[in-house]
C-alpha cells in the first residue's frame, strides 16, 4: 500500500498553508488521488503524486503572490510541467510527546517559532533573488529595446536617403 500523508504534514514538506492545500485539492481535484478529496466526513490523504503536484503549484506563486492562474497552470501540467519539477523530499517531523517532565523547559514552542522564521527568511530571499532576476531581465529587455530604436532610426534614416536619390535620379529632385 503507498504511503499516503495528513494535510499537516504536506503542509510541512510543501510549505503550503493548510488552507491552500484545502483550496488546491479542489481546484486540481482532477490531477490529484481519490483520497485528496475524499467524500464528506472522511479525512483527507495525499499520495506522494499529490505533494508533487501541491509543491508545483505552491511555488508558481508563494513568494510574491504573482504567477501564472490556475488555468494557465493546468496547461502546464497537461504538458508534462511535473516531469522536470524536482519536488521537495518527502520528510515528515517527527512527532514529538506532548507534555514536559518537571522542571524541563518548553522548547517546542520556540522550536516551531524559529522554524518559522527560517522559512519567512527563506521565502524573503527567495523573493529578493526572484526580484533581482525580474530587474534583470526587464534592464537587459530595456537595453534590446534601445537598440532596436536605434536601428529603426538607422534603417528610416537610410530608406529617406534611398528615397531622394531615387527622386534625383529620376529627375523629380526639387
Amino acid at each position: 500500500m503507498e504511503k499516503t500523508y495528513s494535510p499537516a504534514e504536506v503542509a510541512h514538506i510543501t510549505g503550503a498553508s493548510p488552507t491552500a492545500i484545502r483550496s488546491y485539492s479542489q481546484i486540481y481535484k482532477e490531477y490529484l488521488s481519490v483520497g485528496a478529496s475524499p467524500p464528506k466526513g472522511q479525512k483527507k490523504r495525499f499520495t506522494a503524486a499529490d505533494v508533487k503536484l501541491i509543491a508545483y503549484v505552491s511555488g508558481q506563486s508563494v513568494s510574491t503572490g504573482v504567477g501564472p492562474t490556475h488555468v494557465e497552470i493546468k496547461e502546464q501540467v497537461d504538458a508534462d510541467a511535473l516531469d522536470d519539477f524536482n519536488a521537495p523530499a518527502l520528510v515528515v517531523p517527527e512527532h514529538k510527546p506532548v507534555g514536559r517532565k518537571k522542571g524541563q523547559a518548553s522548547t517546542t514552542a520556540l522550536d516551531k517559532v524559529s522554524n518559522a522564521l527560517g522559512i519567512v527568511k527563506q521565502l524573503q530571499i527567495s523573493s529578493h533573488e526572484k526580484e533581482g532576476r525580474l530587474y534583470d531581465e526587464i534592464s537587459k529587455l530595456n537595453r534590446e529595446i534601445g537598440e532596436l530604436k536605434w536601428q529603426l532610426g538607422e534603417a528610416t534614416a537610410m530608406i529617406d536617403a534611398l528615397e531622394k536619390e531615387n527622386r534625383r535620379l529620376r529627375g523629380e529632385d526639387s
